[in-house]
């Protein structure tokens, strides 16, 4: 596990020059990579101490991790939440990926036990904090620290997810945040170690298999992939005219709050969609290193025959799909009805245009099929 100081250095460097500089951007940012940088530190030498209480760690198999990769904003949340629902998955919620460590999820289980037992005092006060701290990205993303949630934040951890542009619009020192799998050979055997060790902590004790998701991957691929060689892929595919917005209205969010002087149709947003379009069509290119070929879905199918579909990828993931599991989708997709999101999004207000998607993604449209005009 590490720090990554240049980009931490980076952003404190970034918000201090002339025409980015504001009180208010300036102790964001402090804040932020101040509190980063404290768990960090809390969770690393919680992690040494893990060996000495849980030494069967380091021999926990990762066995053959399922993950639900897309551009952002695809139905990832979606598709995961139904997939949870089988006992045969362990997937991870947020507090995991943020404290990704067996002696600290310990310790915080045994408080919460204590605090049910004097009336969940503290349990309401951490759901007003999480209600607070998320209400930006409400009808967007709903999140919270004891939702499944993607393992995005193992990376922020380090500060080595593009989520450090959250932070700061403006940031410059963000390569390595975007793609770590461009660092250093050393540095990346590293987080390959990282990263398989904290797979192995959520695994502990469990016969279970991880189902994980991730939008944010494409840039770390090749460590994932690496770290779990038998990982199997579930890709879904959306159309770019609604993919593309959808994820800058999801990363602008932030930016509300410590920039709203920051125009939505300004270069900052305009870097985070060339980044979009990086990111699919990463997701295009042949994924390294793996044994299996990934499993495609299209949104429209999921959304439209969301139980065929799910069958599908069960039978193409060679996994078994239990008639409780059946029973249970069934009236989960019975209670909710026909899925529509509440996030409204278009290309026009980041000043973006369809020509502008479509001459960097003409491949994508012709493969798939997808109207030029919607």
């Amino acid at each position: 596990m590490l720090f990554h100081l240049p980009t931490a250095l980076g952003l404190i460097r970034d918000v201090a020059r002339p025409g980015v500089f504001s009180i208010r951007r300036a102790l964001f940012v402090l804040t932020m990579v101040s509190a980063v940088c404290a768990l960090h530190w809390v969770v690393r030498i919680s992690r040494l101490l893990d060996r000495m209480f849980f030494w069967g760690v380091g021999k926990q198999p990762v066995g053959q991790p399922v993950y639900i990769v897309a551009a952002a904003r695809s139905g990832t949340t979606f598709l995961h939440r139904l997939m949870a629902m089988d006992t045969q998955f362990s997937t991870m919620k947020l507090a995991d990926t943020l404290v990704p460590s067996l002696l600290i999820r310990r310790a915080l289980g045994a408080l919460g036990a204590v605090d049910r037992r004097i009336g969940a005092p503290f349990a309401r006060w951490v759901g007003v904090a999480e209600r607070r701290s998320f209400s930006g990205w409400s009808g967007i993303h709903e999140t919270g620290l004891s939702r499944n949630e993607e393992d995005e934040g193992l990376w922020v951890l380090m500060l080595l997810s593009p989520a450090v542009l959250m932070m700061l619009p403006q940031a410059t020192h963000v390569e390595h945040a975007c793609y770590p799998d461009r660092l250093p050979a050393p540095i990346r055997s590293r987080l390959v170690g990282y990263y398989r060790s904290s797979i192995q902590r959520q695994l502990y004790g469990t016969q279970q298999t991880l189902l994980a998701k991730n939008v944010l991957i494409q840039g770390r691929l090749g460590i994932v992939t690496e770290a779990c060689p038998d990982v199997r892929y579930v890709r879904l595919v959306r159309h770019p005219y609604q993919a593309i917005p959808s994820m800058l209205s999801l990363f602008t969010a932030p930016w509300r709050f410590h920039s709203p002087d920051v125009a939505l149709d300004g270069p900052e947003v305009l870097r985070l969609a060339e980044l979009a379009v990086e990111y699919y069509l990463k997701l295009e290119e042949p994924l390294p290193g793996t044994t299996h070929e990934p499993v495609v879905v299209r949104y429209d199918e999921l959304i439209s025959d969301t139980r065929g579909t799910v069958q599908r990828i069960y039978a193409e993931l060679g996994l078994p799909m239990s008639d409780t599991l059946v029973r249970a989708l069934d009236a989960e997709l019975a209670n909710q009805g026909e899925y529509r999101s509440t996030h409204k999004y278009n290309l026009s207000q980041f000043g973006l245009s369809e020509d502008w998607i479509y001459q960097r993604m003409e491949p994508v449209f012709k493969r798939y099929g997808f109207p030029r005009t919607p």
